[in-house]
């Protein structure tokens, strides 16, 4: 198994946090940090591929590209929390594949100096929701407030 993580760009961050949204059910999380980077002049800092995302690829402008995934910086004025995005094409294709590749994204985060991380994601009920709404969950309780 092979994941290579692959830095653009070398940079200090300040109280980094990285926010993830990759595609998934309903498209939710992806779809979020897409209108961050659209909204937000933002810079990719790194690449990130793996045999274990699907053996597919997608093409830009013409041009064939494997699957990956990608982090990037949003350009912020004095910031309080340097904003990392998290996003990209796909996610690995087993469950066991979606542990390895997460394990080896936190080590980079925490090298980067993470210390949160929010991922955005489907919350699937089974049912249509006549009005829908925002769930949250944490790691600790004392989380939760935030």
């Amino acid at each position: 198994m092979n994941i290579r993580i692959k830095t653009l760009k070398k940079r200090k961050f300040v109280n980094p946090i990285l926010i993830c949204g990759i595609p998934g059910s309903g498209y939710v999380g992806k779809l979020a940090v897409d209108h961050l980077l659209n909204e937000y002049e933002a810079t990719t800092i790194c690449e990130i591929q793996s045999d274990l995302f699907p053996p597919q690829v997608s093409t830009n402008n013409g041009i064939i590209e494997n699957m990956s995934n990608t982090i990037h910086h949003i350009e912020t004025k004095k910031p309080r929390n340097d904003i990392l995005i998290l996003t990209g094409d796909t996610q690995p294709i087993t469950e066991r594949g979606n542990y390895i590749v997460t394990e080896k994204i936190l080590e980079y985060a925490q090298n980067l100096g993470i210390k949160k991380i929010f991922t955005l994601a489907a919350y699937i009920t089974g049912e249509f929701v006549k009005e829908p709404r925002v769930f949250g969950a944490a790691t600790k309780r004392n989380m939760l407030k935030h």
